[in-house]
């Protein structure tokens, strides 16, 4: 059976509809029990379900072609390729469109080529029409939205971002490349939205780890401090094991060699992993107690640099799986919460100057709206210094 195509395993013709193909792998199959031929039995299962599914299909013949001449050329192309000889990988794939011109994997890697070459018209002509076709494959969808970006269409960008989240709403890669594209016109405000999208969302596990560590770099470049805080509480979160623990630490060791000694998000980092290490790992205790004390003697002062656009490195790879799609709205309440055990003490201080009832009021208020609130508390604090300020010079 190993030399046979799945046309004569089944013994059918290649012209098969669904239903001859159905009848002839039923009748093969009560002649070869998983039981007894267990071998033969999955072998005809394979090709069973290959030839039931029509783009699946459609590759198999076309493989099967002019004695496989197709694979043959298409694997030739695609050394090219991985090797960055583009032309010489274009010059093949055109060959293959003239006999195999409704093959989408030789149309997406022209794209591609197009692409890799920064023949920006060519790849987003090709790849549009492949969408038209295909508008369900999300490898084509993400080609298209690297053209856009590449290109500084953002709004375009922006745009296919958001297809890739309709089109696979739990996976984090889409809300990143969205992040980076605010990022890219300075659309700080938009960049977290665009992270939050999915955290707000989700109990962000290690796959959400780089769209917490871009958050951490985000607020903190914002000056937004308490919010920094709370996203390196998720973060802390995020292992639910030992071993997840240690690729969590991993991680954000990875960003304390990434970035400079003064940044001003490094004592973040190194405080998130003391406390997730707990001086379990001496070894790791060692080496953030060495990157303190080249901080101190730095003279570093925890917010003076502010530059973290350079941490946007993103993936540029989007998974392949697509999950169902859900509800993919963002929810900005989080970040802007207070300590729940603050709220309950402010509830207690307003009821004794009020009611009860003022009080749970007063802890709700200040639970759902802190960060507004300290920072009218700031503003007010600013203004009353000004003030006795002037009234002590003019006086």
């Amino acid at each position: 059976m190993n030399n046979l195509t799945y046309y004569e395993l089944l013994e059918i013709e290649q012209s098969a509809s669904q239903d001859e193909i159905k009848k002839a792998y039923f009748r093969k199959i009560r002649m070869y029990s998983n039981e007894k031929y267990p071998e033969e039995f999955k072998q005809l299962t394979k090709a069973y379900e290959e030839l039931m599914n029509e783009e699946q299909r459609a590759v198999y013949d076309r493989s099967i072609q002019n004695g496989g001449e197709y694979d043959s050329l298409l694997n030739q192309a695609l050394n090219y390729k991985n090797g960055s000889e583009y032309q010489e990988a274009i010059t093949i794939l055109n060959d293959l469109l003239i006999n195999y011109s409704d093959s989408p994997d030789v149309r997406y890697h022209l794209a591609d080529c197009y692409y890799e070459l920064g023949w920006f018209t060519d790849a987003k002509t090709a790849i549009q029409e492949l969408i038209f076709d295909y508008p369900s494959v999300i490898e084509y969808h993400f080609l298209l939205f690297l053209i856009y970006r590449d290109q500084q269409e953002y709004s375009k960008a922006i745009a296919q971002a958001n297809k890739l989240i309709k089109l696979q709403p739990q996976s984090p890669y889409p809300y990143r490349h969205l992040s980076d594209v605010y990022i890219n016109i300075e659309e700080y405000d938009n960049a977290i939205k665009a992270l939050e999208r999915r955290l707000s969302n989700c109990n962000p596990g290690l796959e959400d780890m780089p769209l917490l560590i871009d958050l951490l770099y985000l607020t903190n470049g914002q000056g937004r401090g308490e919010y920094c805080v709370r996203v390196g509480e998720r973060i802390k979160r995020v292992p639910q094991n030992d071993e997840e623990k240690q690729a969590v630490i991993n991680m954000l060791l990875n960003q304390t060699d990434e970035i400079d000694i003064t940044h001003s998000c490094l004592p973040r980092i190194v405080r998130i992993i003391q406390d997730i290490n707990q001086n379990e790992n001496m070894e790791i205790s060692n080496y953030l107690r060495d990157l303190e004390h080249q901080m101190e003697s730095n003279n570093y002062s925890e917010m003076d640099n502010r530059d973290y656009s350079s941490q946007s490195n993103y993936n540029n790879e989007v998974a392949t799986n697509v999950a169902p799609e859900n509800n993919t709205n963002y929810n900005v309440s989080y970040a802007s919460r207070g300590n729940i055990v603050v709220a309950i003490i402010v509830g207690i201080i307003f009821s004794f100057i009020g009611t009860p009832v003022v009080g749970i009021i007063a802890g709700f208020i200040y639970y759902f709206f802190a960060e507004a609130i300290w920072n009218m508390i700031g503003c007010l604090v600013a203004i009353i210094i000004v003030i006795v300020i002037a009234g002590a010079i003019f006086s």
